[in-house]
């Protein structure tokens, strides 16, 4: 553990077996897979990132950039770009770009930005901060705090899980 490494201009794809590595994106597009407690910066061309158990990565993608994050792990994102982003593991983070965010059973807890989707089964904390809209669709049990944003709301597990706090 313990490399660097640097995309370049090219595509380029990383099979990552070890843990506590920096990953730092360039104009080509870079693919990671596996790897985890890395700290991954995504580059222009974009980033696809497959954590595959990994876990406790930080990822941050780029503005404008298109990425697709599959993170399974409690994992932490800073995300600027045009993102997809699926979790069936802990999430936390910023989402400041147009992203839709995928999350399974598991806990998130993320400040959303942009202009993101947002769907989730786990017990789930949204901040939809002011300017951003976001359109949530949940299945489980979320508090989504609106704090001078647009929220689109619905709930569909047809019960008392969902609850949304609007301030």
């Amino acid at each position: 553990g313990n490399i660097t490494y640097y995309g370049g201009a090219l595509a380029n794809t990383v099979e990552s077996k070890l843990s506590n590595d920096v990953f730092v994106g360039g104009a080509g597009h870079m693919t990671i897979n596996g790897g985890a407690r890395e700290t991954i910066t995504g580059g222009a061309g974009g980033l696809t990132f497959n954590s595959n158990g990994g876990g406790a990565n930080f990822i941050s993608t780029a503005a404008g950039a298109f990425d697709t994050l599959n993170l399974s792990g409690p994992e932490t994102i800073s995300s600027r770009g045009n993102d997809l982003i699926t979790t069936t593991g802990y999430l936390t983070g910023t989402v400041y770009g147009r992203s839709s965010i995928n999350a399974g059973a598991d806990d998130v807890s993320l400040t959303l930005s942009g202009r993101d989707n947002f769907k989730g089964a786990g017990h789930d904390v949204l901040t939809v901060t002011k300017g951003a809209f976001a359109t949530v669709t949940m299945s489980g049990f979320s508090d989504v705090h609106d704090t001078g944003g647009i929220v689109r709301y619905t709930d569909v597990a047809g019960g008392d899980l969902a609850t949304a706090i609007l301030t």
